[in-house]
């Protein structure tokens, strides 16, 4: 007969596996950039983003990592709205949000925005690919 106490810790540990999420997304946005971004659900809503320059003329390099104050999401299967999003601060300097598309399409977006007392970033980019 197996004991009690280790069945419930199994199931902890289960649970507690089960709900460590992350997401990670490639695309490229609208200056020719290349993007990734990982969104982590490991204890709150994380955000890994990351922008290489190319050889378009407008594209840049960027980073920030960032675990959200404030973050929501709906990953229920079957939904026709998965999405994380998260802000960063008491006026939200930093807020993002990623609409999940059909997995391993080009159907997927990322919003990002930045406004932190005089330094302002943005980029939005459709047709990412999630995994």
């Amino acid at each position: 007969m197996m004991n009690k106490s280790l069945v419930i810790a199994a199931t902890l540990l289960i649970a507690a596996t089960s709900q460590a999420k992350s997401i990670s997304c490639t695309g490229i946005d609208k200056n020719g950039s290349k993007v990734s971004v990982t969104v982590s659900l490991n204890g709150g809503v994380s955000f890994d983003y990351k922008t290489e320059k190319t050889k378009a003329k407008n594209s840049e390099t960027y980073a920030d990592v960032w675990t959200a104050d404030v973050g929501a999401y709906n990953l229920a299967e079957g939904s026709n709205e998965q999405s994380v999003s998260g802000s960063l601060g008491s006026r939200g300097e930093k807020w993002a949000k990623l609409s999940i598309g059909e997995i391993g399409k080009a159907n997927s977006t990322f919003e990002y925005d930045e406004n932190d007392s005089g330094y302002e970033y943005s980029n939005s980019i459709s047709k990412m690919i999630c995994r």
